[in-house]
């Protein structure tokens, strides 16, 4: 490794050690005080320390209100035609159908803003109404958005499923180019024998009764074709040889397209359920904001964030569906996002290589590249998170591989288009037309500051990779296995030396100053600092390291520095340590089996080490949590010292409740397939760590926990900077930092609130 780089980060460890600068941002977790703790203090003549904020309220100090959420407009994220062909093969997702009301209302669920009405669902009289369609077998949320509760009097068959599919089948469909707007021919599936087009202008004597509901109707029928909604289809990931239908898209969607997709699907992920739109409004608000809507920070001016208009007073909310359904539609859909910009970029490239000295174009292709990056670095948190909140959940329900893979396409592209990033900036022709536009100082740290967020990321990912392949306790993880940690850096090595060779690839050897490089990425540097220590053995300055985050020293540049003593900047340090904790989460297990061959060999053979203590050297709670925290995080510390085959015995004297670890002096030695499944894969064992608190169901008071201490606010009452009180009236701001509402999904998932997912990925 270079010598004088290897000595610039050491001179910045000292450095940061000795003087610590005001500009760093603390986000370590809150520290719990009782009130007797603080009232001794203020009779012993102390002064009263700040409270320090915990790592959630850091992350919403910057417009803690949730975020809009709108549909974008019709046909805008996927084109007519894909959709009427995805209709008639069966191809539609719950997040993108319409969403179906009372049979007297259903007249007024078409949207009222488009010129003519979209083309709706055939109804055969054999057909069975949508609101008696049998549910499939697996039932969820999404898909009880689309059903009544008169259809699990029906026995579920196959064919009954909106997941089900049809054998692909050329669809009858009239090209929009061919139609005329005021005499719309319905579209039948070969399998519907055609009505005639003037059927719904038929005599006002003629019944149109839906038909009695039998089980051999219900098998003789099948189901009525669900119809889509213009503003929430989505273009699907197609292949034709795995049988997904026949029709292509000629054209790619352009650039501002694909953004307003992303962005989309940013936020149906944070809330669950796409907005409603049945109405014709184009307002997210509306529809994700109901009451009981998991979102933390209100304060008392709700009407910023609820407008309730008379309209929609009557249409009752989607349910929200379960994260794995959210996370599997979401993955489809950013793949074709993918796709499409592999085409897309590579019709930019012979623009990107003719550039002319002309600054319109240059700034313009500048633009285009910045936009590029940001939308891959969304991509990037997205899956970051996704691979953590999912990674408990069985195979059958997601698939591990299938993520690390999208996640490795997004780090690569980011990292491709990051190339020649010190160029776009620092060419001379930019700058007259960059201080017209935009600030170039500014633009250029925030382009910085995420190329330094994205290569630590992958310095995480790469250490966790080797980790793995240096255990020798374990077996060596196999093309079917759940494990996140996967190598992202294998052109350049798979070793340590990868991250110093990534490291001079996209940012020295472009800049040219190695030593004045290493301050531009303190983020890269702390995630560097992290691989020497626990390459050294430190494990307890790992785990210190790991919980206090990176310390943001920017002498060089005075716009950096600005930037990061502001709201704005707390908040992003927070969502960075929040993602780089779930990067280190699939690792971590690792390094703790190494703390405890330490220990092991330490104390001598057959000593008793309480578990309390264990639990304060292997860090599987925050140093400074309560006696709560540290009790409710025993239970993984017996757990995780069976599986590394030490014997674990209680007290025989009086106390029966603390429990010990008997060392040995074999050596530990990992037995057992489930065993070695939970060090590899901790699930969400991890979140005490990586959240700051730990998500618990318990409803009993003594237990600090999230849910109890919403259990106990009085939302009723108008506060002052969203601060909640008790019911007592006493205040809440000690403990405000922990009041996040966690919602259980039917796969027994804990989700954070819409408002802190949004936060990470946006």
């Amino acid at each position: 490794m270079p010598s004088s780089l290897m000595a610039r980060v050491k001179a910045g460890n000292s450095s940061a050690s000795a003087d610590k600068c005001p500009s760093h941002v603390d986000v370590s977790p809150v520290t719990q005080r009782s009130s007797k703790d603080c009232t001794s203090r203020t009779h012993a003549g102390c002064e009263a320390e700040p409270e320090p904020k915990s790592i959630i309220r850091q992350l919403l100090s910057h417009n803690p209100g949730p975020s809009s959420f709108e549909a974008p407009p019709p046909f805008y994220m996927c084109c007519e035609s894909e959709a009427i062909d995805r209709q008639n093969c069966f191809e539609l997702s719950p997040f993108e159908c319409s969403a179906v009301q009372n049979p007297t209302n259903r007249d007024s669920a078409t949207p009222q803003n488009f010129s003519r009405d979209p083309v709706d669902a055939t109804s055969d009289p054999n057909e069975i109404p949508l609101e008696c369609t049998p549910t499939p077998k697996k039932s969820s949320l999404a898909a009880a958005a689309f059903s009544s509760p008169a259809t699990h009097r029906i026995k579920p068959t196959p064919t009954s499923s909106y997941y089900s599919k049809q054998p692909a089948v050329k669809s009858a469909y009239v090209p929009p180019f061919k139609r005329n707007a005021l005499n719309v021919k319905e579209v039948t599936s070969p399998a519907t024998p055609a009505k005639p087009v003037n059927c719904r202008n038929s005599d006002a004597n003629t019944s149109h009764e839906t038909p009695k509901l039998t089980l051999s109707t219900a098998k003789n029928a099948g189901r009525t074709r669900p119809s889509f909604h213009p503003q929430l289809v989505i273009k699907k990931y197609r292949r034709s040889a795995a049988g997904g239908g026949v029709h292509e898209e000629a054209s790619v969607r352009s650039l501002e397209q694909l953004n307003a997709t992303v962005n989309y699907l940013m936020q149906l992920f944070a809330r669950q359920r796409p907005p409603n739109c049945e109405n014709g409004m184009n307002n997210a608000m509306i529809s994700n904001n109901f009451a009981g809507e998991d979102t933390w920070g209100k304060d008392d001016t709700a009407s910023d964030y609820y407008q309730q208009e008379p309209s929609t007073q009557g249409v009752n909310p989607r349910p929200q569906a379960s994260l794995c359904d959210t996370v599997n539609f979401i993955d489809d859909r950013l793949r074709a996002v993918q796709k499409d910009l592999v085409s897309l970029v590579g019709n930019l490239e012979e623009s990107f290589s003719e550039t002319t000295h002309d600054a319109n174009n240059t700034l313009g292709n500048v633009q285009t590249k910045e936009l590029l990056r940001r939308m891959q670095a969304k991509m990037v948190r997205y899956n970051i998170l996704t691979l953590y909140l999912l990674s408990g959940v069985p195979s059958s329900k997601y698939q591990v591989k299938f993520g690390s893979r999208a996640l490795r396409t997004c780090l690569s592209s980011y990292l491709n288009l990051s190339w020649g990033l010190h160029d776009d900036y620092s060419n001379l022709h930019l700058r007259k037309e960059m201080n017209n536009n935009l600030d170039k100082e500014n633009a250029f740290s925030i382009e910085l500051r995420t190329q330094d967020e994205m290569m630590a990321y992958v310095a995480l990912f790469h250490m966790s990779a080797v980790l793995r392949a240096e255990e020798n306790a374990l077996p060596l993880p196999s093309t079917s296995s759940a494990e996140a940690s996967t190598s992202l850096m294998e052109e350049s090595g798979s070793g340590w030396g990868a991250l110093f060779s990534t490291f001079t690839k996209y940012s020295i050897a472009q800049d040219g100053h190695s030593l004045s490089s290493v301050n531009k990425y303190p983020r890269w540097k702390w995630a560097l600092e992290l691989a020497s220590l626990v390459q050294c053995g430190n494990y307890q300055r790992y785990f210190t390291l790991l919980e206090e985050g990176p310390s943001y020293q920017s002498a060089d540049s005075t716009s950096s520095a600005t930037l990061e003593t502001s709201s704005e900047a707390a908040s992003y340090n927070a969502r960075f340590l929040l993602l780089a904790r779930c990067c280190a989460s699939h690792s971590i297990n690792l390094i703790r089996l190494s703390a405890l061959r330490q220990c092991n060999h330490a104390f001598g053979k057959g000593e008793k080490v309480p578990v309390r203590n264990l639990s304060r050297l292997l860090r599987f709670h925050p140093s400074n949590a309560s006696d709560d925290e540290v009790d409710s995080a025993s239970k993984h510390v017996l757990e995780f010292c069976r599986d590394a085959g030490l014997p674990v015995i209680d007290n025989d004297d009086r106390d029966r409740n603390v429990c010990f670890v008997l060392m040995k002096s074999a050596p530990i030695e990992i037995s057992g397939d489930e065993s070695i499944g939970r060090m590899c894969t901790p699930g969400r064992s991890n979140d005490s760590f990586v959240f700051g608190t730990e998500f618990v169901e318990q409803k009993d008071e003594s237990v600090s926990s999230l849910t109890n201490l919403l259990h106990r606010v009085n939302m009723s009452e108008e506060v002052d900077d969203w601060e909640e009180h008790y019911c007592d009236d006493s205040s809440l701001s000690p403990n405000s930092d922990q009041a996040v509402m966690v919602r259980i999904d039917d796969d027994q998932v804990m989700i954070p609130s819409s408002n802190v997912l949004s936060k990470l990925v946006e």
